[in-house]
Protein backbone atom coordinates (compact mmCIF):
# COMPACT_ATOMS: atom_id res chain seq x y z
CA UNK A 1 0.00 0.00 0.00
CA UNK A 2 1.07 3.27 -0.76
CA UNK A 3 1.47 6.70 0.97
CA UNK A 4 -1.19 8.14 -1.58
CA UNK A 5 -3.73 5.05 -1.15
CA UNK A 6 -3.29 5.17 2.69
CA UNK A 7 -4.13 9.31 3.02
CA UNK A 8 -7.61 8.69 -0.11
CA UNK A 9 -8.47 5.65 2.59
CA UNK A 10 -7.88 7.51 5.81
CA UNK A 11 -10.10 10.77 4.08
CA UNK A 12 -12.37 8.49 3.20
CA UNK A 13 -13.26 6.95 7.01
CA UNK A 14 -13.55 10.50 7.61
CA UNK A 15 -16.05 11.06 5.19
CA UNK A 16 -17.91 8.44 6.33
CA UNK A 17 -19.11 10.01 9.82
CA UNK A 18 -21.04 12.74 8.00
CA UNK A 19 -24.31 10.65 7.98
CA UNK A 20 -24.16 9.72 11.09
CA UNK A 21 -24.18 13.47 12.14
CA UNK A 22 -26.73 14.27 9.73
CA UNK A 23 -29.19 11.90 11.24
CA UNK A 24 -27.92 13.09 14.99
CA UNK A 25 -27.97 17.43 14.28
CA UNK A 26 -31.94 18.35 13.49
CA UNK A 27 -30.74 20.22 10.29
CA UNK A 28 -31.23 19.75 6.62
CA UNK A 29 -28.82 18.33 4.61
CA UNK A 30 -27.62 21.39 2.32
CA UNK A 31 -27.22 23.97 5.61
CA UNK A 32 -25.31 21.51 7.68
CA UNK A 33 -23.08 21.11 4.65
CA UNK A 34 -22.41 24.60 4.43
CA UNK A 35 -22.26 24.91 8.26
CA UNK A 36 -18.91 22.61 8.59
CA UNK A 37 -17.85 23.82 5.69
CA UNK A 38 -17.48 27.55 6.80
CA UNK A 39 -15.98 25.75 9.84
CA UNK A 40 -13.40 23.69 7.76
CA UNK A 41 -12.62 27.18 5.67
CA UNK A 42 -11.64 29.36 9.54
CA UNK A 43 -9.44 26.45 10.14
CA UNK A 44 -7.30 26.58 7.30
CA UNK A 45 -7.58 29.97 6.57
CA UNK A 46 -6.08 30.33 10.50
CA UNK A 47 -3.71 27.43 9.74
CA UNK A 48 -2.48 29.26 6.68
CA UNK A 49 -2.13 32.28 8.40
CA UNK A 50 -0.23 30.99 11.13
CA UNK A 51 2.55 29.01 8.91
CA UNK A 52 3.09 32.90 6.87
CA UNK A 53 1.70 30.98 4.01
CA UNK A 54 -0.97 33.66 3.17
CA UNK A 55 0.81 34.71 -0.24
CA UNK A 56 -0.11 31.34 -1.54
CA UNK A 57 -3.72 32.07 -1.83
CA UNK A 58 -3.25 35.10 -3.80
CA UNK A 59 -1.67 33.13 -6.38
CA UNK A 60 -3.55 30.82 -7.96
CA UNK A 61 -1.96 32.01 -11.62
CA UNK A 62 -2.92 30.17 -14.79
CA UNK A 63 -5.54 27.77 -12.36
CA UNK A 64 -8.26 29.91 -11.86
CA UNK A 65 -10.44 28.54 -14.21
CA UNK A 66 -9.81 24.95 -12.95
CA UNK A 67 -10.47 26.04 -9.19
CA UNK A 68 -13.66 27.60 -10.42
CA UNK A 69 -14.98 24.37 -11.75
CA UNK A 70 -13.57 22.94 -8.98
CA UNK A 71 -16.12 24.93 -6.02
CA UNK A 72 -18.93 24.91 -8.72
CA UNK A 73 -18.61 20.88 -9.06
CA UNK A 74 -18.27 20.60 -5.55
CA UNK A 75 -21.47 22.80 -4.71
CA UNK A 76 -23.47 20.92 -7.53
CA UNK A 77 -22.27 17.26 -6.67
CA UNK A 78 -23.47 18.35 -2.74
CA UNK A 79 -26.60 20.27 -4.14
CA UNK A 80 -27.89 17.25 -5.87
CA UNK A 81 -26.89 15.03 -3.69
CA UNK A 82 -29.03 16.25 -1.18
CA UNK A 83 -31.84 16.92 -3.03
CA UNK A 84 -32.18 13.25 -4.27
CA UNK A 85 -32.32 12.29 -0.93
CA UNK A 86 -34.87 14.94 -0.40
CA UNK A 87 -37.61 12.99 -3.19
CA UNK A 88 -36.24 9.49 -3.52
CA UNK A 89 -35.21 6.48 -0.79
CA UNK A 90 -31.43 7.12 0.93
CA UNK A 91 -30.96 3.79 -0.70
CA UNK A 92 -31.38 5.24 -4.06
CA UNK A 93 -29.88 8.41 -3.79
CA UNK A 94 -26.53 6.40 -2.87
CA UNK A 95 -26.58 4.03 -5.71
CA UNK A 96 -26.89 6.22 -8.21
CA UNK A 97 -24.49 9.13 -6.18
CA UNK A 98 -21.81 6.19 -6.31
CA UNK A 99 -21.64 5.49 -9.80
CA UNK A 100 -19.07 8.15 -9.78
CA UNK A 101 -16.29 5.81 -10.16
CA UNK A 102 -17.29 4.71 -13.24
CA UNK A 103 -18.05 7.93 -15.00
CA UNK A 104 -14.63 8.66 -13.38
CA UNK A 105 -12.64 5.89 -15.06
CA UNK A 106 -13.34 7.25 -18.88
CA UNK A 107 -13.30 11.15 -17.82
CA UNK A 108 -9.74 10.18 -16.29
CA UNK A 109 -8.76 8.55 -19.53
CA UNK A 110 -10.37 11.44 -21.55
CA UNK A 111 -9.00 14.37 -19.71
CA UNK A 112 -6.44 12.69 -17.70
CA UNK A 113 -4.95 10.15 -20.42
CA UNK A 114 -5.16 7.32 -17.68
CA UNK A 115 -5.38 3.87 -19.04
CA UNK A 116 -8.24 1.75 -18.24
CA UNK A 117 -7.14 -0.85 -16.44
CA UNK A 118 -9.10 -4.09 -16.06
CA UNK A 119 -8.43 -4.60 -12.52
CA UNK A 120 -9.78 -1.41 -11.72
CA UNK A 121 -12.73 -1.84 -13.41
CA UNK A 122 -12.89 -5.58 -11.75
CA UNK A 123 -12.23 -3.70 -8.24
CA UNK A 124 -15.53 -1.03 -9.34
CA UNK A 125 -17.65 -4.10 -10.19
CA UNK A 126 -17.22 -5.72 -6.94
CA UNK A 127 -17.64 -2.69 -4.67
CA UNK A 128 -20.81 -1.63 -6.55
CA UNK A 129 -22.44 -5.14 -6.13
CA UNK A 130 -21.07 -4.75 -2.36
CA UNK A 131 -22.78 -1.18 -2.05
CA UNK A 132 -26.18 -2.90 -3.84
CA UNK A 133 -26.10 -6.25 -1.35
CA UNK A 134 -25.16 -2.98 1.07
CA UNK A 135 -28.44 -0.65 1.05
CA UNK A 136 -30.61 -3.78 -0.28
CA UNK A 137 -32.66 -3.86 3.31
CA UNK A 138 -33.52 -0.46 2.44
CA UNK A 139 -36.66 0.82 0.54
CA UNK A 140 -35.07 0.19 -3.16
CA UNK A 141 -37.87 1.75 -5.45
CA UNK A 142 -37.81 2.11 -9.42
CA UNK A 143 -41.02 3.35 -9.36
CA UNK A 144 -41.70 6.80 -12.17
CA UNK A 145 -42.50 8.76 -8.80
CA UNK A 146 -38.45 8.07 -7.74
CA UNK A 147 -37.46 9.00 -11.65
CA UNK A 148 -36.44 12.31 -10.52
CA UNK A 149 -34.29 11.68 -7.49
CA UNK A 150 -32.79 8.96 -9.60
CA UNK A 151 -31.85 11.46 -11.82
CA UNK A 152 -30.61 13.80 -9.67
CA UNK A 153 -28.57 11.30 -7.60
CA UNK A 154 -26.76 10.47 -11.48
CA UNK A 155 -26.11 13.72 -12.21
CA UNK A 156 -24.57 14.09 -8.66
CA UNK A 157 -22.25 11.07 -9.18
CA UNK A 158 -21.13 12.47 -12.76
CA UNK A 159 -20.26 15.79 -10.68
CA UNK A 160 -18.13 13.82 -7.80
CA UNK A 161 -16.15 12.24 -10.85
CA UNK A 162 -15.41 15.45 -12.72
CA UNK A 163 -14.32 16.75 -8.69
CA UNK A 164 -11.95 13.74 -8.22
CA UNK A 165 -10.61 14.77 -11.78
CA UNK A 166 -10.16 18.47 -10.92
CA UNK A 167 -8.41 17.66 -7.86
CA UNK A 168 -6.21 15.40 -9.24
CA UNK A 169 -5.30 17.78 -11.96
CA UNK A 170 -4.46 20.82 -9.67
CA UNK A 171 -2.63 18.38 -6.76
CA UNK A 172 0.66 18.97 -8.58
CA UNK A 173 0.50 22.66 -8.82
CA UNK A 174 -0.67 23.69 -5.29
CA UNK A 175 -0.69 22.85 -1.74
CA UNK A 176 -3.38 20.40 -0.68
CA UNK A 177 -4.54 22.71 2.06
CA UNK A 178 -4.86 25.73 -0.89
CA UNK A 179 -6.55 23.49 -2.99
CA UNK A 180 -9.24 22.84 0.03
CA UNK A 181 -9.41 26.11 0.85
CA UNK A 182 -9.97 27.77 -2.41
CA UNK A 183 -12.68 25.36 -3.65
CA UNK A 184 -14.74 25.01 -0.45
CA UNK A 185 -14.99 28.35 -0.35
CA UNK A 186 -16.58 28.96 -2.74
CA UNK A 187 -18.87 26.05 -2.16
CA UNK A 188 -19.52 28.29 1.00
CA UNK A 189 -19.82 31.48 -0.86
CA UNK A 190 -22.59 29.83 -3.99
CA UNK A 191 -24.43 28.09 -1.58
CA UNK A 192 -25.35 31.45 0.83
CA UNK A 193 -28.54 32.12 -0.56
CA UNK A 194 -29.82 28.64 -0.05
CA UNK A 195 -28.97 28.42 3.43
CA UNK A 196 -31.39 28.60 6.70
CA UNK A 197 -29.08 30.71 9.42
CA UNK A 198 -32.08 30.69 11.73
CA UNK A 199 -31.97 26.55 12.15
CA UNK A 200 -27.88 26.92 12.05
CA UNK A 201 -28.22 29.52 14.94
CA UNK A 202 -31.53 27.71 16.96
CA UNK A 203 -28.80 24.55 17.30
CA UNK A 204 -27.78 25.59 20.49
CA UNK A 205 -23.78 26.29 21.54
CA UNK A 206 -23.24 22.43 22.10
CA UNK A 207 -24.85 21.48 18.55
CA UNK A 208 -22.67 24.54 16.63
CA UNK A 209 -19.16 23.25 18.56
CA UNK A 210 -20.23 19.94 16.72
CA UNK A 211 -20.69 20.77 13.38
CA UNK A 212 -17.26 23.45 13.97
CA UNK A 213 -15.28 20.00 14.90
CA UNK A 214 -16.83 18.14 12.09
CA UNK A 215 -15.66 20.72 9.60
CA UNK A 216 -12.14 21.14 11.13
CA UNK A 217 -11.89 16.91 9.89
CA UNK A 218 -14.18 16.69 7.21
CA UNK A 219 -12.77 19.62 5.10
CA UNK A 220 -9.69 20.57 7.52
CA UNK A 221 -8.32 17.26 7.60
CA UNK A 222 -10.40 14.75 5.52
CA UNK A 223 -10.53 16.65 2.21
CA UNK A 224 -6.83 18.07 2.09
CA UNK A 225 -5.70 14.36 2.90
CA UNK A 226 -7.72 13.39 -0.07
CA UNK A 227 -6.70 15.68 -2.24
CA UNK A 228 -2.79 14.71 -0.76
CA UNK A 229 -3.30 11.00 -1.76
CA UNK A 230 -4.11 12.19 -5.51
CA UNK A 231 -1.17 13.63 -5.88
CA UNK A 232 0.82 9.90 -5.70
CA UNK A 233 -2.25 7.33 -7.03
CA UNK A 234 -4.52 7.71 -10.45
CA UNK A 235 -7.97 9.25 -9.94
CA UNK A 236 -9.64 5.80 -11.37
CA UNK A 237 -8.09 3.86 -7.77
CA UNK A 238 -9.18 7.47 -5.32
CA UNK A 239 -12.66 6.86 -6.86
CA UNK A 240 -12.83 3.02 -6.26
CA UNK A 241 -11.21 3.44 -2.99
CA UNK A 242 -14.13 6.18 -2.02
CA UNK A 243 -16.94 3.42 -2.19
CA UNK A 244 -15.24 2.58 1.78
CA UNK A 245 -17.16 5.58 2.50
CA UNK A 246 -20.69 4.01 2.57
CA UNK A 247 -19.50 0.88 4.05
CA UNK A 248 -17.90 3.06 6.97
CA UNK A 249 -21.27 4.91 7.50
CA UNK A 250 -23.06 1.50 7.48
CA UNK A 251 -20.06 0.28 10.25
CA UNK A 252 -20.70 3.51 12.03
CA UNK A 253 -24.11 3.52 12.32
CA UNK A 254 -24.17 -0.67 13.71
CA UNK A 255 -21.66 1.00 16.18
CA UNK A 256 -22.84 4.36 17.40
CA UNK A 257 -27.06 4.35 16.60
CA UNK A 258 -27.69 0.71 17.53
CA UNK A 259 -28.50 -0.15 13.86
CA UNK A 260 -29.15 -3.63 12.75
CA UNK A 261 -26.30 -5.65 11.48
CA UNK A 262 -26.88 -9.23 9.14
CA UNK A 263 -25.16 -11.68 7.09
CA UNK A 264 -25.82 -9.14 4.24
CA UNK A 265 -23.82 -6.46 6.57
CA UNK A 266 -20.76 -8.53 6.11
CA UNK A 267 -21.44 -10.04 2.55
CA UNK A 268 -21.47 -6.31 1.36
CA UNK A 269 -19.19 -5.23 2.98
CA UNK A 270 -16.75 -8.28 2.24
CA UNK A 271 -16.98 -7.33 -1.28
CA UNK A 272 -16.10 -3.68 -1.25
CA UNK A 273 -12.96 -4.53 1.23
CA UNK A 274 -12.21 -6.69 -1.67
CA UNK A 275 -12.43 -4.82 -4.56
CA UNK A 276 -10.31 -1.69 -2.16
CA UNK A 277 -7.98 -4.42 -1.41
CA UNK A 278 -7.74 -4.99 -5.18
CA UNK A 279 -6.95 -1.07 -6.26
CA UNK A 280 -4.27 -1.14 -3.14
CA UNK A 281 -2.07 -3.82 -4.26
CA UNK A 282 -2.08 -2.13 -7.91
CA UNK A 283 1.36 -0.08 -9.13
CA UNK A 284 0.53 4.04 -9.27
Amino acid sequence: MSKGHLKIIIAVIIFSFSPLFVKLIPLDGISFFWAFSFSGVIFLTLKILCQNRFKELLKPEKSIFAIALLGIATTINNALFFSAIKVTTIANAILTHYLAPFFLVFLAFIFLKEKIEKSSLLALLLCLVGLIILVSPNELSFDNKDFVGLALGTLSAIFFASEIILKKELSPRFRPDTITLWHIFLSVLLLLPFISFTSIISLGILKLAIVFLIGIFVVGIGVTLFVDGLREVKAQQGGALSYLEPLGAVLWGILFVGEAVSLITFLGGGLILFGGYLIIKQRT
